[in-house]
C-alpha cells in the first residue's frame, strides 16, 4: 500500500511511512492496533516481540506471512537489558531502515490521532515539508467506574480522557511525547524518538512541535536524558496537541492490571530474584496507584471515531484470513471475561 503526494514538478511521488513497535503477549489488541494504523497510512510495519504466551507470537508469524509486517522474534536478555533495548539494538543490525525513510515508534497502548486535513499520516509528512520531525505529545485516556471492555479500543464508550494540558508532579504527563521523524545515518533507534550521537549533530535538525512550530532551540530543547557518552535523546516537551496527538491507553481497562503487570516492563530489565541488584516487584511499576493515577477520565474527546470506517475494514481484511482469525480468538481468550461487555466466543 503506497500513498500518493504530488511533487513540485507536478509528478505523483510517493512516501513510505514506517511503524515501529515491540510487544509481550498483546494478543487481544493486536490486530485492531495493526488495521487502525493502516487505515491511517502507515504502510510498512516492524515488530519485535519476546516470550508471548497469548498467541500473539503464532499471529504475528501468520501476519508475516501474509506480507502484513516484518517481524523479528527475540528471547528477553537475563542479563540485564531490557526488551525494548534488545529489539532496537536487533532492528539496527538489519537492513530493514533505510535512509530518509519517515518513522514511528509506538507501543500497543498508543494510537497516533492527526488533526490536520484527512487524518492520515502521508498529510502530516506533507505538511512538515523538510523538517526532520514532530514530537506528538501523549493524551492517557481511561474507563468511568462501571464501563465493560467493548471488545476493542476504538469505540464511543472508551472516548473519556485526561485534560489536554495534564502535568503529573513526578510522574509521566503529557509533556511526553513520540515522534514522527525522517532516518538518516547516524541515528540510534529509541522509543520516544531517536538518539542524536555528537557526529549526527553536525547538522542542526529541524524539529517541530506538535503544534507544527519551529522548535526555538530545534534541535532537544527541554530535559535530555544521556544514554551513553555521546548520545542522548529529549524526554519531555511543551504539550502541544494542534497537529496531531498520542491516544495513549496505558490503563485500557482497570480489570486488565493483572495482565499489564504480568507482561512486565519494556524499556528496563527488572529482576525478580530479591537478592539481586535492582530488583523490584513487577507489580510495583503498574500497582494500583499506578492505575488510579493514569485511568484519566475527566474530558471528552471521541475524534479518533472518524477513522472506525476505515479501521474495521481493515480489520475485516485481515481476519478474513481463517488461521489469523484463529489465533486473534485465541488471544481474546486471555481477557478477564468479568470485564467484557459480551462473552468472548
Amino acid at each position: 500500500m503506497r500513498f500518493a503526494q504530488m511533487g513540485c514538478d507536478g509528478v505523483n511521488t510517493y512516501t513510505s511511512a514506517t511503524l515501529i513497535t515491540c510487544l509481550r503477549d498483546e494478543g487481544p489488541f493486536l490486530i485492531e492496533w495493526l488495521a487502525y494504523h493502516r487505515a491511517i497510512g502507515f504502510d510498512r510495519f516492524i515488530i519485535g516481540a519476546n516470550d508471548c504466551t497469548d498467541g500473539s507470537h503464532d499471529m504475528l508469524l501468520r501476519l508475516a506471512e501474509m506480507g502484513e509486517v516484518i517481524y523479528l522474534p527475540f528471547s528477553r536478555d537475563p542479563a540485564g537489558k531490557g526488551p525494548q533495548h534488545q529489539f532496537a539494538d536487533l532492528l539496527a543490525a538489519t537492513d530493514h531502515i533505510k535512509n530518509g525513510e519517515w518513522l514511528a515508534w509506538l507501543d500497543m497502548d498508543e494510537f497516533l490521532l492527526v488533526h490536520r486535513g484527512d487524518g492520515t499520516v502521508q498529510t502530516l509528512i506533507r505538511d512538515l515539508r523538510k523538517a526532520d520531525g514532530i514530537r506528538i505529545n501523549w493524551r492517557y485516556f481511561g474507563v468511568p467506574a462501571g464501563v465493560k471492555w467493548p471488545g476493542r479500543q476504538i469505540h464511543p464508550d472508551l472516548c473519556r480522557c485526561a485534560p489536554a494540558d495534564l502535568a503529573l508532579d513526578g510522574r509521566l504527563g503529557h509533556q511526553t511525547f513520540k515522534s514522527l521523524y525522517r532516518h538518516r545515518d547516524g541515528l540510534a533507534f529509541y522509543w520516544h524518538g531517536p538518539i542524536y550521537s555528537a557526529a549526527s549533530l553536525e547538522r542542526q535538525p529541524d524539529w517541530r512541535d506538535g503544534n507544527g512550530k519551529a522548535q526555538r532551540r530545534r534541535a532537544w530543547p527541554r530535559k535530555r536524558v544521556k544514554i551513553q557518552a555521546d548520545l542522548e535523546l529529549v524526554a519531555t516537551s511543551f504539550v502541544r496537541h494542534g497537529w496531531a496527538q498520542i491516544n495513549h491507553y496505558a490503563t485500557r481497562h482497570p480489570a486488565f492490571a493483572h495482565m499489564r503487570r504480568q507482561r512486565g516492563r519494556g524499556s528496563a530489565y527488572v529482576p525478580t530474584d530479591p537478592t539481586m541488584p535492582h530488583y523490584q516487584d513487577f507489580a510495583a511499576r503498574h500497582s494500583d496507584a499506578y492505575f488510579a493515577t493514569y485511568n484519566q477520565h475527566s474530558h471528552h474527546d471521541p475524534r479518533i471515531l472518524r477513522h472506525l470506517p476505515a479501521c474495521d475494514a481493515q480489520m475485516e481484511r485481515l481476519l478474513a484470513d481463517r488461521a489469523l482469525r484463529h489465533w486473534h480468538e485465541h488471544a481474546l481468550r486471555h481477557l478477564p471475561t468479568e470485564a467484557l461487555a459480551k462473552p468472548v466466543a
